[in-house]
């Protein structure tokens, strides 16, 4: 935590210099551009809500025409596309499994979540990918021209394509410029910048993408390569690769009957989280509520934890009903418990290994819920 808030301040002082070079250059070419491009900011302002209305929506397509450049050519490079948002609406997608929802958080953002499937090729399609975004830019800001400057438009239409012809310029000239190596989250030219090095940073992304693999590839955690677990555990990285890589350990551990290590990887997720945003650090919070009740027993902290936890945010579904559980035994209402162990296993997708590591967490909900400890039902069974 000690290095947040230098890094915050470097993001900001970033972004305040792009934006006041975003006013210079606009100023600029207001006063001394040639006679259609002060045409077109004349055109844009937001006197009256016609006006508004028309900046605002051309703000908007701006920024999901970029984010769909990223997204085709994810496709076709083969990626597995995780996740899209698009305003205020966000979907995730695994393993067949969807959530669509609504947050007014980022009114105006737009992002992608994608993992290629395999490694071939790697950094190459990454790179494609990346180029991708300003590429779309920059063919929105020709397009937008042609229509900005033809002579029939209404206003709200004259208004509406003018700004988008400014919003596709700015987003793809200062787009062209990298933004800081420790910013939280790298922009296209920063990471295409990277991935063409092929140092640090570059390796650290293939390693997030091979982990993830094998979240696509549903393999069971006792089964992850133990040299990709080896070279992960060694590898320093962002606060979201390092998350994911004390997930991932800690997984593999608890199915691999080493509760010690477990604990010891769940509590570095933990710390790991506490740099994330709200909605990897809810996903985390809940996991760690339910290792406390299931194999700290520690009712306190785990009630602690959940207590925190926006249920309705957490995907897939399963993760959802299984944190509710753990949190209804920390809670002592243990009747209501078996309910939503039942609707965990009813997410659960059939015949891909990972899940039967779901359903032994769950079942170890549901014997403690009933009182029953396994070392009982085991004696019962030999009887």
């Amino acid at each position: 935590m000690r290095d947040a808030q230098p890094k915050r301040q470097t993001d900001i002082v970033l972004h305040t210099a792009l934006l006041f070079l975003a006013v210079t250059l606009g100023a600029l070419l207001q006063a001394a551009g040639p006679p259609w491009v002060r045409a077109i900011f004349e055109k844009v302002n937001f006197a009256g809500a016609g006006n508004a209305s028309a900046v605002l929506l051309a703000l908007a397509a701006a920024v999901a025409m970029h984010e769909a450049g990223h997204f085709f050519m994810a496709w076709a490079c083969d990626f597995e596309i995780l996740g899209a948002k698009l305003g205020p609406l966000r979907l995730e997608r695994l393993h067949g499994m969807r959530k669509i929802s609504v947050s007014w958080r980022g009114l105006f953002s737009c992002s992608v979540a994608a993992v290629p499937r395999s490694c071939a090729h790697w950094r190459g399609r990454m790179m494609l990918v990346v180029a991708a975004g300003p590429a779309a830019t920059l063919a929105g800001f020709v397009a937008a021209v042609r229509v900005a400057t033809s002579s029939d438009l209404g206003h709200w239409a004259g208004a509406f394509w003018s700004a988008l012809t400014l919003f596709h310029f700015f987003l793809f000239v200062l787009g062209l410029i990298p933004n800081s190596e420790s910013a939280r989250i790298r922009n296209d030219a920063r990471l295409f910048l990277e991935l063409q090095r092929d140092g640090a940073a570059a390796r650290e992304l293939n390693l997030y993408h091979r982990l993830m693999q094998l979240r696509l590839a549903a393999s069971r955690p006792c089964d992850y390569p133990t040299s990709l677990l080896s070279e992960a555990a060694l590898s320093p990285g962002r606060p979201e690769a390092n998350l994911l890589v004390a997930r991932t350990h800690a997984e593999w551990a608890l199915d691999s009957d080493d509760v010690a290590a477990a604990d010891e990887w769940d509590r570095r997720a933990l710390e790991q989280a506490e740099r994330c945003d709200m909605r990897v650090r809810n996903s985390a919070l809940a996991a760690s509520g339910c290792f406390d009740i299931l194999f700290r027993g520690d009712t306190v902290a785990a009630l602690d934890k959940l207590q925190k936890v926006d249920f309705d945010a957490l995907f897939p579904k399963y993760l959802a009903h299984r944190a509710k559980a753990a949190w209804l035994l920390a809670s002592g209402r243990l009747a209501e418990v078996p309910a939503q162990v039942l609707r965990a296993q009813y997410a659960l997708p059939l015949g891909l290994p990972y899940y039967d590591f779901e359903r032994m967490l769950l079942g170890k909900l549901h014997l403690k819920a009933l009182g029953v400890s396994e070392d009982t039902l085991v004696s019962a069974a030999a009887g």
